[in-house]
């Protein structure tokens, strides 16, 4: 089980209940949800590895969804598939969030950007 910690703005804000998880770690309240709740249901986020996706998967979860592990790799499931991959490497600094608006699209700012050409859409006439 991983190991669950009272976040800064709990001891703030007594009614709010805020649960930090270890790094790649699915948390608590997520295997509660799932437990208790009688219909499809994805896990979001943190999912980086392989592994990560099968114990998910393996506890229940329907799907799960990639967000961070993709924006670092795009072609990171195709490596999963292909068995030349099993851990992203993306290092979950957000960097990325501040390219949110950038005119060629969100990319990780570890890696070269993206190309304006492959991300740009035509409206419709």
């Amino acid at each position: 089980m991983p190991e669950i910690q009272a976040s800064p703005v709990a001891a703030e804000q007594p009614a709010a209940r805020c649960l930090r998880r270890q790094r790649g770690e699915p948390d608590a309240a997520s295997r509660v949800v799932r437990q208790t709740v009688r219909m499809p249901l994805a896990y979001i986020g943190g999912v980086k590895s392989l592994d990560n996706v099968a114990q998910l998967m393996g506890e229940g979860f329907d799907a799960v969804a990639l967000a961070r592990a993709l924006i670092h790799d795009p072609a990171l499931v195709a490596g999963w598939r292909a068995g030349t991959l099993q851990r992203s490497a993306c290092d979950s600094c957000n960097g990325c969030v501040a390219r949110i608006y950038d005119p060629a699209g969100v990319s990780c700012v570890h890696g070269p950007g993206n190309d304006p050409a492959l991300t740009r859409m035509v409206a419709l006439q």
